[in-house]
């Protein structure tokens, strides 16, 4: 079967109506660059690559997915549709974000901006400017009540003022002749004293081009799947996405559980689950984390592959999901009671797995309780999880350590949680308890140097409603006084950073040290584990200042861990 053509209003008349997504489709992705550059490439005749639709008859039992027609980040999600009226649909496998940006752009709005067409637009070739990547046909969103307006900007190329007319889309787009004819001479009507004769006409042209290329030209050219076999359609659909924006891997097994568990509804209940613990905190829990953890408790391999996904395997989660996602939970508040609290502070998701296994496992239900095993568990914890984020143990063979740490765990059941044993059983050259010599190595931009930095500052609230309290990570000796006589490692150290508020990190500013630490009392010292010896002070000591503070920070780190 050949590619058959439709136009771009064809198609965005009947969305929600005859065209949806399936269940194995991810959510809106694209940012209003990409958008942008999609009607850039419309309005440059360029093609914008092809659509695959699945064509269903008569199957009130399949999963469909409403597009978004008004999208706001973190809020939005693709409802279910439940119309069952309609006898025929098209799901869409290959062009979701294409259409979603369309629809958005001719019905609907992003982050309650409405997209708006600058019909002034057209290409000024000079000698610095003949970038072809460039925008010519400028698109952007504004939150406007007005159809249009005119707005002087600076050019980015020739550094001078030109005058734009910005026009929004969904006002002339979709419009027929008439209707355009009549909208253009009232958008000239409007500007006829501020518009030059040549911007007239310009105008003109523009917005009849666009409309032309929604209306009429024939952008969409698609292919028409009529298989109703499901694996043969999850099998397109893991091919045709392996372009444009990507999905990850685990993004494409999920779509495997969403079509084939029967008694919750997956979608939901992965959304609600990661929106849920992301909330208890500034963390960034996904997909991938979740299906990572269930593939540990039923005690599965754990590598992204697709033969782990089977129907055994699928179903086994379902059957599991909700003492699965309860021991989540309890651990992800066992996290917020020993200070880690965002995503800064938890620098490996993995490392709570094992944590989470136990908890199944062991069929613990808090550890908020003052039982002595639980208050032992905790802290071994705790131990054992500070120490493992520091080593950044789960930063290779993430795979083969959770498998260690799952034999051991389910061995020992009903045993404190068995830190020293994953200790000792771990693969070679691993390790999950901190050394001085490897805590000496921590710099400036290590993913641990935050979280080691929030440990030992325990009284700075690290996730602030105001920004003015927001923890900065901050060099004691100013980077720009060391340069000259230190290396990027030694000026970067652990031994040379503290953690400030924004007003503290300003009011210090760029003073030299062995004056700004003179405005400091002896609490602050203590508090920020600087050396009391005032000789070490000055620039000429640096490297014994440094040396110094590291033995006390890793001192008062010891004392965290115990």
């Amino acid at each position: 079967m050949a590619y058959l053509p439709k136009t771009i209003k064809e198609v965005v008349e009947e969305i929600n109506i005859k065209y949806f997504l399936p269940h194995i489709q991810r959510e809106l992705v694209w940012k209003p660059p990409q958008i942008i550059k999609l009607f850039d490439s419309l309005m440059r005749d360029y093609p914008i690559s092809t659509f695959l639709f699945w064509k269903l008859v008569n199957k009130k039992d399949i999963i469909k997915l409403e597009f978004i027609k008004y999208y706001k980040k973190g809020q939005s999600k693709n409802h279910i549709n439940t119309d069952t009226n309609r006898d025929e649909y098209w799901l869409v496998l290959d062009g979701q974000q294409r259409l979603q940006s369309f629809f958005i752009a001719l019905k609907g709005t992003y982050n309650d901006k409405e997209l708006f067409f600058n019909v002034l637009s057209k290409k000024v070739i000079t000698e610095e400017n003949d970038d072809e990547s460039e925008i010519i046909y400028e698109t952007r969103f504004f939150k406007k009540d007005k159809e249009f307006f005119i707005k002087e900007e600076i050019d980015k190329n020739n550094k001078e003022k030109v005058k734009k007319l910005w026009v929004k889309v969904k006002s002339f787009a979709l419009l027929n002749d008439d209707n355009l004819y009549d909208f253009i001479e009232k958008l000239k009507e409007n500007f006829s004293k501020q518009l030059l004769y040549e911007e007239t006409k310009l105008l003109d042209k523009n917005l009849k081009k666009f409309n032309e290329i929604i209306t009429k030209k024939e952008s969409i050219y698609y292919y028409l799947e009529q298989d109703e076999d499901y694996d043969k359609v999850l099998d397109i659909f893991i091919r045709t996405n392996s372009g444009g924006t990507k999905l990850s891997k685990s993004d494409l097994l999920f779509s495997m559980i969403k079509l084939k568990w029967k008694k919750v509804d997956a979608y939901s209940e992965f959304n609600e689950l990661i929106k849920e613990i992301n909330n208890k905190g500034e963390f960034e829990f996904d997909t991938d984390f979740v299906l990572k953890t269930a593939l540990v408790l039923i005690n599965a391999d754990t590598k992204y592959r697709v033969g782990n996904f089977n129907d055994k395997n699928i179903s086994q989660i379902e059957e599991i999901w909700k003492k699965l996602k309860e021991s989540i939970k309890i651990v992800i508040d066992l996290l917020i009671n020993i200070g880690i609290t965002s995503k800064k502070m938890l620098p490996s998701k993995n490392a709570i797995i094992p944590l989470i296994n136990y908890t199944y496992i062991n069929n613990i239900r808090t550890y908020s309780s003052d039982e002595p095993l639980i208050v032992e568990n905790k802290t071994l914890m705790k131990k054992w999880l500070y120490n493992t984020l520091l080593v950044n143990l789960f930063s290779s063979q993430t795979d083969e350590i959770l498998k260690k740490c799952k034999k051991i765990i389910i061995e020992k059941k009903g045993s404190p949680f068995p830190a020293k044993e994953i200790n000792l059983n771990l693969p070679p050259g691993k390790t999950s308890e901190i050394k001085l010599e490897d805590f000496e190595k921590i710099k400036y931009g290590d993913s641990s140097a935050f979280y080691v930095l929030g440990l030992l500052y325990p009284n700075i609230n690290l996730n602030p409603i105001s920004e003015r309290n927001k923890p900065h990570i901050d060099h004691i000796f100013p980077q720009k006084l060391l340069e000259s006589k230190y290396n990027y490692d030694l000026i970067n150290n652990i031994g040379n950073l503290e953690l400030l508020t924004a007003t503290e990190n300003e009011s210090k500013n760029k003073t030299p040290f062995d004056e700004w630490i003179k405005t400091r009392d002896k609490e602050f010292l203590n508090k920020n584990m600087i050396p009391e010896d005032s000789n070490l002070w000055s620039i000429e000591k640096y490297e014994a200042f440094i040396k110094e503070r590291r033995k006390i920070m890793f001192k008062r780190l010891q004392n965290i861990f115990n």
